[in-house]
C-alpha cells in the first residue's frame, strides 16, 4: 500500500471537569504514514443559525490499529474528527490497514 502522507493521530485523555463530567483533552499525538483522500466537496448548512462548511474525507493507513472514534487526525493545516468507528481491514488474519471516515468542519 503506498502511504504518501505524513499525518498527526492525537487519542485523547480523558479527565473530570470541577462538575466530575469527563473532559477529552488533545495532546500532541502521533506521526504515521497514510493517505487522505476527499471524497466530497464542501457543502454549507445554515440550520442552526449560522454558516459551516463539512468536507468529507478517507484516511488509509497501516499504522493505526488502535484508532478510535474519538480521534482526530492533523494534515495539511487542517484537524478533522473522525465519523464514526474505523474500519481494521484484515488479509488472511493478521492486520492489513484501517480506513477511517473524516470530517473537517469550518465555520
Amino acid at each position: 500500500m503506498r502511504l504518501p502522507h505524513t499525518v498527526t493521530w492525537i487519542e485523547p485523555s480523558t479527565g473530570e471537569d470541577r462538575r466530575g463530567d469527563t473532559t477529552l483533552t488533545y495532546g500532541s499525538g502521533v506521526e504515521v504514514a497514510g493517505w487522505m483522500q476527499q471524497n466530497s466537496a464542501a457543502e454549507s448548512f445554515t440550520g442552526d443559525g449560522r454558516d459551516r462548511r463539512t468536507a468529507r474525507w478517507t484516511l488509509f493507513s497501516d499504522q493505526t490499529a488502535g484508532m478510535t472514534s474519538l480521534a482526530r487526525i492533523v494534515w495539511d493545516g487542517r484537524t478533522f474528527r473522525v465519523a464514526g468507528d474505523p474500519n481494521h481491514l484484515w488479509d488472511d488474519e493478521a492486520y492489513h490497514h484501517t480506513e477511517a471516515a473524516l470530517e473537517v468542519v469550518e465555520g
